[in-house]
């Protein structure tokens, strides 16, 4: 089927496809949560998995440190893959998974909220990633939100809830 909630709801294994060539085969549950690239991450889900341009800044055989859109920096997990400083990678995030944050700079994005969405139990925040370029990003929060259009707030990426990307969409990073 085309329709991956269809897909998530009914199936016990997935094969994802593109353009004929399997891209990952698994349960729903792993495919959400371990997705082999960034393409099966911003097929499976809704609203998409955010994909966010980052710059590698250090990276040692456990972790890498890497850059975020608008200067803070973010330590993640590393199994060994070799990362070069400065290498330019994507890092994803469903939108579920980012938090409203205090405004500390470690491991936190400025989001200009653009439209909110409010749906009772949680709201929609779509916006814009403060920094280079015009990454759009997708905030799904908690609650009725008293966040507005033309707000600008700091949101938080949980470590464990973050996967790296190669910059050519070929794999995994890490």
């Amino acid at each position: 089927t085309h329709d991956q909630v269809e897909a998530m709801t009914m199936a016990d294994t997935i094969v994802v496809l593109r353009a004929g060539r399997v891209e990952q085969v698994g349960t729903p549950l792993a495919l959400y949560n371990h997705p082999a690239n960034r393409f099966v991450a911003g097929f499976i889900g809704s609203p998409q998995m955010n994909f966010l341009p980052v710059t590698v800044a250090a990276a040692t055989a456990d972790s890498v440190t890497v850059q975020l859109p608008g200067g803070g920096t973010l330590a993640l997990p590393h199994s060994g893959a070799t990362t070069a400083r400065g290498a330019a990678l994507v890092l994803g995030i469903r939108p579920e998974h980012l938090r409203l944050a205090d405004g500390a700079s470690f491991g936190v994005i400025s989001l200009y909220a653009e439209q909110v969405e409010h749906l009772g139990g949680h709201s929609l925040v779509y916006g814009t990633v403060s920094g280079e370029g015009a990454t759009r990003a997708t905030a799904h929060v908690d609650g009725q939100t008293t966040v507005r259009a033309g707000d600008t707030v700091a949101v938080a990426l949980p470590v464990a809830a973050c996967h790296l990307f190669a910059a050519d969409e070929a794999g995994l990073a890490h």
